[in-house]
């Protein structure tokens, strides 16, 4: 998922046990990234499923799930979470002509559909491109899983620091972890898709009578 999404994700390695702790980031670090995503690619498109907390304090103050689907440069995504009391569901995408994105919960109920003549960055990668934006990692293995912890970003407003947690043994994603402000964001993979319809990019906006659309 080339997009960084609140969020955003992920990594590996061949050599066990291995825990690199160079100022700057390890060649075997973007090698992994590279590996694992290559791994998660699938020319018949591809779709992911992951839970969402977020915790300020340890105490969590927003959970869901969100669904990323991509084929090719179209792509679209759906996250379904409840924060006070409420919930919120949030989707939108990319057709190949359009950019979408609907919005309900919490006093709004708004559909933005925007003509753009720019091209998508295709794939979601869920940020297998830390290693550019982030200057430290370490990382070691735990187990089935590789972790790699990226610091010092290298746009102030990024995350200070996030985790990467992935799959040994198939070279997935299995989880991200962000700090930021005090507030902690983890996404966990639970589910990979293999070939998607390419119907679903599209946005109807019959499918929202309720709400208000905005034209760009």
């Amino acid at each position: 998922m080339k997009k960084y999404i609140l969020l955003t994700i992920t990594t590996l390695l061949f050599v066990c046990g291995i825990v690199t702790t160079n100022a700057q980031v390890p060649a075997e670090v973007s090698a992994l990234l590279k590996k694992s995503s290559v791994a998660m690619a699938d020319p018949t498109g591809v779709e992911y499923e992951m839970d969402i907390k977020v915790k300020m304090l340890m105490v969590n103050v927003l959970s869901g799930k969100m669904t990323m689907a991509s084929l090719g440069e179209k792509n679209r995504y759906t996250m379904t979470v409840k924060a006070m009391g409420q919930e919120m569901i949030t989707e939108g995408g990319f057709d190949g002509e359009y950019e979408w994105e609907h919005t309900k919960g919490l006093g709004a109920d708004t559909l933005y559909i925007t003509r753009t003549t720019k091209k998508s960055v295709g794939e979601y990668d869920i940020d297998f491109n830390l290693d550019r934006e982030y200057r430290k990692a370490k990382m070691n293995k735990e187990g089935d899983y590789y972790v790699i912890d990226f610091s010092d970003p290298k746009d102030s407003e990024a995350p200070g620091k996030v985790t990467m947690k992935i799959n040994a043994k198939n070279y997935y994603f299995h989880e991200m972890k962000t700090n930021k402000s005090g507030a902690t964001m983890i996404m966990m993979l639970t589910k990979v898709k293999s070939g998607v319809q390419d119907g679903i990019f599209s946005c109807d906006p019959k499918k929202y009578p309720q709400a208000v659309v905005v034209r760009k």
